[in-house]
């Protein structure tokens, strides 16, 4: 059995992955639920989101968004992979 090697790092907005990203934003949100990387980057105004590559054998298989908004005490975290999306809020 072999061991699965997935690693996390940091997404930028002009790499060759983040357009695989895009893609499996896509496929797994339909339209009227999904918003662009490129909104999320955008709206990152103030530092406080981390958009990362969930990548298996060196190959982007998914990503994750971390966001936090101070003035509601909260994280936002979402993981989506291909036809699969979860959030979690933390208070």
């Amino acid at each position: 059995m072999s061991r699965i090697k997935m690693q996390l790092k940091l997404l930028p907005q002009n790499s060759e992955d983040k357009l695989t990203a895009d893609a499996i934003n896509e496929e797994a949100f339909p339209e009227c639920e999904r918003n662009s990387l490129d909104d999320m980057y955008a709206s990152d105004t103030a530092d406080k989101i981390e958009i990362l590559g969930i990548y298996d054998d060196n190959a982007i298989a998914g990503f994750f968004i971390v966001r936090i908004i101070r003035q509601c005490n909260t994280i936002i975290i979402g993981f989506i992979f291909k036809d699969n999306y979860k959030y979690w809020y933390y208070n």
